[in-house]
């Protein structure tokens, strides 16, 4: 191996080195075995690699390679057996969304309950409880959450709140967090030294590992290409590690959001966009600061369609009776039953329903003409116009219309 090469693996070593009292203490990149570093070199006593370096060049570091050695190591060829018997696909995790081992971003504007909602899944996955109206397998999985911006009182206070509203009795046994802030570090040395911590307890089958949030293990900028791709080089290699899939929040680009593909709306690089295997873009909505667009993005299964939440504190749910409308520049709008009554005539369906009731008992049901039974509703309601008395017998009661005819003030329809 060339000399140029024995350098840049030792820094790499060096970037992934755990202190400890003897000395800091990397594994060597060929073999695993651990070995100490010393000032300018490190050799490995099982195999007798060899790495030379000048000591904690932080800046150069990230962009070390390892030894072409170690890389080889890792290739194998697919043969026609793989193919005619191909080994099982891993275990579901979120059904069509998310499976054992991969990586998964949720992605949201500042404040936009990422981490509100990232807790809400830990404790879904180990306790098997729904997450936004996805059904997660009931099997439940043991989770590590690790909080790297919240101060531990405060995450331990939101813990038990979305414990209460899930309706979570004790300590889900399953769960398990560390808390972080003022711990931080470059990912380059954080994620290394927590392997080597996790890796001693006793349990550390860890089946799902949320990082949150991203930035906090950034000492280098988002918009640089090469160190965001160390950045996720890092946590594929710590969820591999742990044979864990691996999920972590980050933030948006400032800017109009939805004036960008979705998968193009995190900060910096867009790096992080196409290596993640799942991408869930939370996006809020300027008419209904409580509304969000869900835009998913999968590598793995089948595309998914376009989804609307509603953040109700401190869950963020899935409610299907929004529509997300597309603006001419690009944008959307998500208007509800009750933002469409507010700007218009429509009136409440409690009181359709009781005109109703009034006009021949209970609300009709079956086909009816709808000129008359429109007309007797504006009879009865002074000032709705035609197409808001449909809407409005439509939306009485949870009935809804379909339309015959060209005109939907024409023909006929059916309340069910």
């Amino acid at each position: 191996m060339k000399t140029s090469s024995l350098v840049a693996a030792f820094r790499t070593l060096q970037l992934l080195a755990v202190d400890t009292p003897a000395g800091p203490l990397a594994n060597c990149p060929v073999c695993d075995a651990s070995l100490r570093l010393s000032d300018q070199s490190a050799t490995c006593p099982k195999c007798n690699w060899t790495g030379l370096g000048e000591p904690w060049e932080i800046a150069q570091l990230a962009r070390a390679a390892v030894p072409t050695k170690a890389k080889r190591r890792q290739l194998k060829l697919d043969c026609d057996a793989d193919y005619d018997s191909p080994p099982a696909l891993p275990e579901e995790l979120i059904p069509g969304i998310l499976s054992a081992g991969s990586k998964m971003v949720l992605g949201g504007g500042s404040k936009s309950a990422k981490t509100w909602s990232l807790m809400h899944l830990g404790l879904a996955l180990s306790t098997g409880q729904p997450w936004w109206g996805y059904k997660i397998p009931p099997k439940p999985r043991r989770v590590l959450y690790i909080n790297l911006e919240i101060q531990r009182e405060f995450f331990i206070k939101r813990i038990n709140t979305i414990k209460e509203a899930m309706g979570i009795a004790g300590q889900p046994t399953l769960f398990s967090s560390m808390s972080l802030r003022g711990n931080c570090d470059d990912h380059s040395r954080l994620l290394p030294r927590l392997s080597e911590f996790l890796s001693d307890r006793k349990s550390n089958d860890w089946e799902a590992i949320i990082l949150d949030p991203l930035y906090k293990m950034l000492h280098g900028s988002e918009s640089d290409q090469e160190y965001i791709a160390a950045l996720v080089d890092s946590i594929e290699r710590f969820g591999d590690r742990h044979n864990a899939a691996t999920i972590y929040g980050a933030h948006y680009a400032k800017g109009d959001a939805f004036a960008k593909s979705p998968m193009d709306r995190i900060a910096g690089s867009g790096v992080i966009g196409r290596d993640a295997d799942t991408l869930v873009m939370v996006t809020r909505m300027p008419d209904d600061p409580d509304v969000f667009v869900q835009d998913t993005i999968v590598r793995n299964f089948a595309p998914m369609p376009q989804r609307s939440l509603r953040y109700i504190y401190p869950l963020m749910s899935h409610e299907p009776g929004l529509s997300c409308q597309p603006h001419a520049n690009g944008g959307v709008s998500v208007k509800s039953t009750a933002a469409r009554e507010a700007k218009s005539n429509v009136p409440s369906p409690v009181v359709v329903a009781n005109v109703l009731r009034g006009l021949g008992g209970e609300a009709p049901a079956g086909q009816t003409s709808s000129t008359a039974l429109v007309h007797k509703v504006r009879q009865a309601i002074p000032g709705v116009s035609q197409r808001d008395a449909m809407t409005a017998v439509a939306l009485a009661e949870g009935l809804t219309i379909q339309y015959t005819g060209i005109k939907s003030n024409k023909g006929t329809y059916i309340l069910k």
